[in-house]
Parts: structure tokens; sequence; C-alpha cells
């Protein structure tokens, strides 16, 4: 399998199902908020690992910890700016993978409407900047192993 797949598979893995920490990263002292982000980052690493147990060597593990580290700085940034560029109301949401998911949902099914609530934007812009960051890192990391293994 491609190993650029493998790695949007655990990105994927571990940002959807397995990001248990998604409303607890938002919540709490700093402290609490850090060392929730960093459980968040060792499942990225773990199941990136896991996705690449086949090819393991020293390459493919630090690979796996730039990825996480780049996962970590990235997931730090955006909730540092998601408290500044999203509205109060969203600032007070559950921030469940149920509720955002509506929020997707609501938005493929009519645009127009979802589009011009209060803090939409902001909060589907931030996301897509979310992703495309985790995306470019993918990107960097399958093209530097795919010449290297």
């Amino acid at each position: 399998m491609c190993i650029f797949f493998r790695l949007l598979i655990a990105h994927l893995l571990s940002d959807i199902p397995l990001n248990l920490f998604a409303s607890d990263k938002r919540s709490g002292s700093v402290a609490r908020r850090f060392f929730v982000l960093g459980l968040h980052t060792v499942i990225v690493f773990l199941t990136t690992l896991l996705l690449l147990v086949d090819k393991l060597n020293r390459t493919v593990l630090i690979c796996a910890l730039m990825i996480s580290a780049a996962h970590f700085l990235i997931d730090a940034f955006r909730l540092r700016i998601e408290k500044q560029v999203c509205p109060e109301p969203l600032e007070k949401a559950s921030h469940s993978k149920r509720v955002d998911f509506l929020k997707l949902y609501r938005f493929v099914k009519d645009p127009g409407v979802v589009w011009f609530e209060p803090g939409f934007r902001s909060w589907f812009l931030l996301n897509v900047l979310d992703q495309c960051l985790h995306l470019l890192i993918l990107i960097l990391a399958a093209s530097y192993l795919t010449r290297v293994l």
C-alpha cells in the first residue's frame, strides 16, 4: 500500500475515532490541556507506527516522531487561535465529534443557510486550515519516505 495512504489512514484514525480528548483539549487548566494534547500526540505517534510497522527502521521512527511533533504544534496553534477567531457560542460548545459532524452535514445539505450562521465560517475555515496543514506534513513525510525506503 502507498505510504501516503498509510499515513492518511493513521491520521484519520487518530484524529477522528481515537481522538478521545477533543473537549478536554479546550477546557481546564493550561497544564491539563497540555497533558491531554500530549496524550493525543502519543496516539498519533503509535497509530502512525502501527500502520508502518512492516517498514519499521530508524528513518520511519524519526519520521513518525516528526509527524507527531508537527501534529502537536498544529493542534496547539489551532487551540490557541480558536478562542480568538471563534465567537462566544462556538467557544462554549461541547466540541464533540457528533456536534461537529452535524455541523458538516447541515453544511453539505444546505450550504447557503449554514454559512451565514454566527461563527460557522470561522469554525469551518479553521478546520480546513488545520486539516490542510496536517495533510501538508503527511505529503512531505510520504514523499521523503518513498524516496528513502
